[in-house]
């Protein structure tokens, strides 16, 4: 009986460690996405095309041309640029 207990403890113990472990790895990862939100410029997953944020591009990336909507343009905050240059 007492080798039982001492299993459920040892098991309790790597359990609550394993839940700190998940919880900071929740608090890094939040910080991680607040991050990458503040960044002025992302890359689209699916499609590759980069985006600016509007208000802060920096004066490197100003003379950048942009590139001209087409059919699918939604409008919204952000813009296309050609990066060609860039990469």
């Amino acid at each position: 009986m007492e080798d039982n207990v001492s299993g459920r403890d040892e098991e309790l113990e790597y359990l609550q460690q394993e839940v700190i472990r998940i919880k900071e790895q929740h608090v890094d990862l939040q910080a991680h996405t607040e991050d990458l939100k503040n960044r002025w410029c992302w890359r689209h997953l699916r499609t590759s095309r980069i985006y600016w944020k509007q208000p802060e591009i920096s004066e490197a990336n100003s003379q950048a041309p942009v590139q001209k909507g087409g059919r699918n343009r939604r409008k919204g905050s952000c813009r296309t640029m050609d990066t060609d240059h860039i990469l």
